[in-house]
């Protein structure tokens, strides 16, 4: 997994607005959204066309650093904020709801009674029957609408964001479906 990014912040939107958070950003897209139109030169000289988070989202182009639990795990305590919310973020971060690292990460979080935040685009279904601790999450879904320039059927998963409102702790979408 790409680590992109860890900081402790304040929550800015959503029904968490105001709250202390860390902010957990991993590497990686099922989406490219070029309709958003964020330019930007990779280190390659490559120019990608994307989102505000096009770094994460296009993660192969850059030279982000692979991490695991036990650095997870550590990022988390250097922050010593145990109030604080926390957000894994991306990119899409359910895209690595099945690496091993990942899934101690998560039950790790949850043993420590931290409240896990996913920020997802809603497109993948999570495994709530393997990853059981997932139902223990709250869900803030970016449903990418028509002008992310991505088909409605690659942006919309109908089957998965009904798992996610039938089966998680909470989930607030900020986008109407169109």
């Amino acid at each position: 997994m790409k680590l992109i990014e860890h900081f402790l912040s304040i929550q800015g939107e959503g029904a968490y607005a105001g709250r202390l958070a860390i902010f957990v950003r991993f590497g990686g897209c099922n989406l490219r959204c070029a309709g958003f139109g964020v330019r930007l030169k990779a280190p390659n000289a490559k120019e990608l066309i994307g989102c505000d988070t096009i770094k994460a989202a296009q993660c192969e182009n850059f030279d982000f650093k692979d991490t695991n639990f036990s650095e997870l795990k550590n990022i988390i305590k250097s922050h010593n904020a145990p109030n604080a919310i926390i957000v894994l973020s991306g990119g899409e971060p359910l895209l690595h709801q099945k690496n091993t690292d990942f899934k101690d990460f998560l039950r790790f979080l949850i043993e420590q009674n931290r409240q896990v935040h996913f920020e997802s685009n809603g497109t993948i279904e999570p495994d709530f029957k393997s990853l059981p601790e997932l139902k223990n999450c709250y869900f803030a879904l970016s449903v990418k609408l028509e002008n992310s320039g991505e088909s409605k059927e690659k942006r919309i998963n109908a089957r998965a964001l009904k798992s996610i409102f039938a089966n998680s702790k909470g989930a607030l979408s900020r986008n109407c479906l169109a």
